[in-house]
């Protein structure tokens, strides 16, 4: 049952942030899960090219109270800070260069790790996720 569900939860993560290893898109990957609680890794897979990105994490369920957002954008590279911030069922995370001309190094890019919980009665509902990005 538990390995049902942390299937559940990979396949969810990878649907809500359109995972395809392709040049500037989010990789949210699930690192840890227990019951309804989740530890996810978010990274980017940049073009070296960009230099401000930003997106939300579709979790339906999600429990606002229980998200962990202190390490959300602690692994940037120099030169980088982000935000995050849950809202509703979307964590929302934004990332942007300290300079004008600052852009993200070519290939995949740590961003951080967030947690959270799902009521679950929810933990189905991942998989119909939608997500919504930009990229400078």
């Amino acid at each position: 049952m538990k390995l049902a569900k942390f299937a559940n939860i990979a396949l969810a993560l990878a649907l809500t942030t359109g995972v395809a290893f392709a040049k500037n898109e989010v990789v949210v990957s699930t690192q840890k899960a227990a019951g309804t609680k989740v530890v996810a890794g978010i990274d980017f897979v940049s073009d070296g090219k960009v230099a401000a990105f930003d997106f939300d994490l579709m979790v339906p369920g999600l429990d606002v109270k229980s998200v962990n957002l202190a390490n959300c954008a602690s692994e940037l590279p120099k030169g980088f800070r982000g935000w995050c911030n849950a809202v509703q069922d979307k964590i929302v995370v934004l990332v942007v260069g300290d300079g004008l001309e600052d852009v993200l190094p070519a290939g995949v890019v740590p961003v951080g790790k967030i947690s959270f919980s799902v009521r679950s009665s929810n933990m189905r509902k991942l998989s119909n996720a939608e997500d919504r990005k930009s990229v400078v």
